[in-house]
């Protein structure tokens, strides 16, 4: 197990502590993930432990969640960790450690925000990076629908709603749907937007 001080060596001394990494709130949270990503860009077994000692940690809680993929997803480049065809394995084992009541969810935004993101920005650049992010997230996505059936039952409300099905009197579970249904409205998702993400859900159907 990884210590509650890292003072091996320089590159060592500035991660975070495992407590840091499962209690701190979100702002330091998205400072750990970017050293614990860095983590993930090297090959050698010190760093791989490490990872998954952390990893574990922040992925325990809500804060944790959202800070390391708002930093794993959106690494500048098309070289990243992310975009391996296999997911990390420090980050698959944390994954599989994770509450999936609160992961899920929260993987399936990975998607659904910077693919309507993507048609939303007029910036080419932005737009090509939002996307980016979005493909990134579906992979992660992948990888989590063959470990959890949560997975299938989200992204199947997401896709009903993006696509404008009669979710009244369909087989999707009938508490995601309203879920979902409040989030695009939440955030104002129009019909391009929508469109974009039925496509998106579609990828992993």
């Amino acid at each position: 197990m990884a210590q509650l001080s890292h003072a091996g060596s320089e590159s060592d001394a500035t991660l975070p502590t495992i407590e840091q990494a499962a209690k701190d709130p979100f702002m330091a949270q998205l400072s750990h993930a970017g050293e614990i990503c860095a983590l993930l860009e090297k090959s050698d077994g010190k760093a791989s432990t490490l990872a998954s000692d952390l990893l574990a940690a922040q992925l325990s809680h809500k804060d944790g969640i959202r800070a390391l993929f708002a930093t794993y997803l959106t690494g500048e480049g098309d070289d990243t960790a992310a975009d391996r065809e296999e997911i990390p394995e420090p980050l698959a084992g944390a994954m599989h450690k994770a509450d999936m009541n609160l992961l899920v969810p929260l993987a399936c935004m990975n998607v659904v925000m910077p693919t309507a993101m993507s048609s939303m920005h007029t910036d080419p650049e932005l737009s090509a990076n939002a996307a980016r992010t979005a493909r990134r997230g579906i992979r992660v996505l992948k990888y989590l629908q063959d470990k959890n059936e949560s997975v299938k039952t989200n992204c199947d409300a997401i896709r009903a709603v993006a696509a404008g099905d009669d979710t009244e009197n369909c087989d999707r579970d009938e508490e995601r749907v309203e879920y979902w249904t409040k989030f695009f409205e939440n955030y104002g998702y129009g019909e391009k937007e929508k469109e974009g993400i039925a496509q998106a859900m579609e990828t992993l159907s």
